[in-house]
């Protein structure tokens, strides 16, 4: 039987086993035949992830506009930056969607003006931006801003059709404020002398239609009609008659003596860990009888008072064996002990434990186990999806057929990553000290300070920090690293994302180079403010023989020790953009500037020109603020399309 011929309920099960992106593909190869019905169905029950940003061959979380083109309308979240909101827009308006989330990310704080004109989203997400509040759009209902300067007038009352209002680091005053479609709130700010003072509370009074919010910059909360709260660190009312969920900072809080008939879900903070404090001492025995989720390190003695509990944390003074009775609901058991866990009740699927002597896990049903901070563990369980490890003394037998997730960190004993897990996708190790060599493709590897002589890895996105080993063998769709690498031979990837570059591997589409995590971006250009192994034979980007790129993007760097050389960009290079970085008396050579579609540099610096950068007139699209930005939509077109044709030069660049 051909796929086409399957049912539909086998097809269905196809595309939830597939990334989107690769749903997209399957659509327009058969957008001709039947079974494109069926496929269009199921797109239209997810958001599809769109990228301004060249896309690689093969990516698993997003597509390109060229790809979009081809699909029926969907609903569609756009990731893109200030530099690409022209292209983007033009993009916006020639195809067709159902609905926009849109993101915009400008890499350095005020690093981009908001301009949204002619692009309508519904949810709008803003990092590192400089904006107005009136160039926000009223059709967005949800709305997030991260690390962004705001003028001088703080109102967004004219956004009428505004429900979710999210807001962290930003320079928010006395003069926020908020319309009254307004139902989940969050206001953040980072205790490290961001813009947002202590001393700054939001006056929620007004905002009658609020259900949601985080309690931390409030004031004057109408609590009668909240229906879940976080971050609370106190509460203002006896009555809290809506609320069904609601986390406290503190195990210190106490709810006994207010009023809360709807609750269901509480979470206390466990960082003060008074783990002797019984949980009848916080709730009515009529509360705890309605509780389905209670997160917290109290003691409950008779677990008949929680009979319609889903999700228990709480603190255990004797051992936990298949026996340890539990509510006839329970499905997710966290236990703070020291005792023994000698095996754990059949009906759980989701086990945690916490401080534990000995842990013996044998269940057929468990399908999420995580150990922290034990002396041993032994685990049997069939049916378990994901582990947890975290700082295991010693480790034992280890039987998990099914595993798909595993997460570990600062565990003495070596686990048998090869030979163990037979269907792991994902995997995530810290404190890694010995050798890893996995000839299984995983969907993804992260790996955190590790110190080993070999890595051998196979995954669609690898991604490796502070760590160092003697030899490397990578092959991934997308490869992250902050360690240096001299010898790349053995490193195959279509999109790498570094911090030191030696020598960019041939198969590369997509580069990165970042030094944020190493550098200082006080001054004007980039400062070391850690030590940095110095490369053996120091050189500028070798880019000449890299033909499959497409795209460049340096974020931050330092070239300025290189004085005197040259940085070719390739012909196969569409996008060329620079964000802080300092070039001292180097220079890029541009081999054939018409194959360029865009540039941007956001270094503000009057003695730039094109001709600084290689370029005798503007790509298709440029962004040099605040003096050289311009769109020319006609470059890229050929000569022959009609008006309303959708084929670019962009198009034919990305397939030479």
């Amino acid at each position: 039987m051909t796929f086409q011929g399957l049912p539909s309920t086998v097809h269905k099960r196809i595309f939830s086993l597939l990334d989107v992106p690769s749903v997209c593909r399957l659509y327009i190869a058969f957008s001709e035949e039947p079974v494109a019905t069926t496929i269009a169905e199921f797109l239209d029950t997810t958001k599809i992830r769109v990228s301004a940003e060249y896309v690689i061959t093969g990516d698993t979380e997003k597509i390109d506009f060229d790809t979009l083109a081809k699909l029926p309308p969907c609903d569609i979240h756009v990731d893109t930056s200030p530099g690409l909101m022209q292209l983007t827009g033009w993009h916006l308006q020639r195809i067709p969607y159902k609905s926009l989330a849109l993101s915009i990310d400008a890499y350095f704080k005020d690093g981009g003006q908001l301009q949204l004109t002619g692009i309508e989203p519904s949810e709008l997400s803003l990092t590192r931006m400089r904006l107005d509040t009136e160039s926000i759009p009223t059709t967005v209902a949800k709305l997030s801003l991260d690390h962004c300067t705001i003028k001088s007038v703080q109102s967004f009352e004219h956004l009428s059709s505004l429900t979710h209002f999210f807001g962290k680091t930003c320079n928010f005053n006395d003069s926020l404020k908020l319309p009254q479609s307004i139902t989940n709130l969050e206001i953040h700010h980072e205790d490290d002398g961001s813009d947002l003072s202590d001393s700054f509370k939001f006056d929620a009074s007004g905002l009658r239609n609020l259900r949601h919010v985080c309690h931390q910059n409030m004031a004057n909360l109408p609590w009668s009609q909240l229906e879940s709260v976080t971050h609370v660190t106190s509460i203002e009312s006896d009555h809290l008659d809506q609320v069904e969920e609601i986390h406290f900072c503190s195990t210190k809080h106490s709810l006994k003596h207010i009023s809360c008939p709807k609750l269901k879900c509480v979470r206390y903070s466990t960082a003060d860990l008074q783990s002797s404090v019984d949980v009848t001492e916080r709730f009515t025995t009529s509360q705890l009888a309605q509780l389905v989720e209670l997160e917290s390190n109290f003691t409950v003695r008779d677990l008949s008072l929680v009979p319609n509990i889903q999700k228990l944390h709480i603190s255990v003074d004797e051992p936990i064996t298949d026996a340890f009775e539990i509510s006839p609901k329970l499905m997710e058991l966290g236990v703070y002990s020291t005792n023994s866990i000698e095996s754990v009740p059949a009906q759980l699927k989701v086990f945690k434990c916490w401080g534990a002597r000995d842990v013996n896990v044998q269940s057929a049903n468990l399908r999420e186990l995580a150990i922290e901070r034990a002396s041993h563990a032994d685990i049997k369980c069939p049916r378990l999806t994901a582990l947890k490890l975290e700082e295991i003394a010693e480790i034992g037998e280890i039987f998990t057929p099914n595993l798909v997730k595993l997460s570990c960190g600062s565990c003495e004993t070596e686990l048998p990553f090869e030979t163990a897990f037979p269907r792991l996708a994902y995997l995530t190790v810290a404190d890694l000290s010995q050798d890893l060599a996995l000839e299984r493709h995983l969907k993804s590897v992260e790996l955190e300070s590790f110190d080993v002589e070999t890595l051998s890895l196979s995954a669609d996105v690898v991604s490796l920090s502070n760590g160092h080993s003697e030899s490397y063998a990578i092959t991934a769709n997308v490869f992250r690293s902050n360690v240096g690498i001299e010898d790349v031979s053995e490193i195959s990837c279509r999109e790498l994302q570094y911090y030191t570059i030696y020598k960019v591997p041939l198969m590369v589409e997509k580069l990165t180079i970042d030094w944020a995590s190493l550098y200082d971006f006080d001054e004007d250009f980039p400062v070391p403010n850690v030590e940095v192994e110095p490369m053996d034979d120091p050189q500028l980007l070798e880019l000449e023989q890299c033909d499959r790129l497409r795209s460049i993007l340096i974020k931050s760097a330092n070239f300025s020790e290189y004085e005197g050389d040259t940085i070719t960009i390739p012909s196969s290079v569409v996008q060329f953009r620079l964000g802080k970085f300092a070039l001292g008396d180097s220079k890029f050579d541009i081999e054939d500037e018409s194959h360029v579609i865009h540039f941007e540099c956001c270094r503000s610096d009057e003695e730039d020109s094109l001709e600084t950068f290689g370029f005798s007139k503007p790509p298709a699209s440029c962004y040099m603020p605040p003096n050289n930005v311009s769109f020319q939509p006609d470059l890229l077109k050929g000569e022959d399309d009609d008006d309303d044709d959708n084929d670019s030069s962009y198009k034919r660049h990305r397939s030479s």
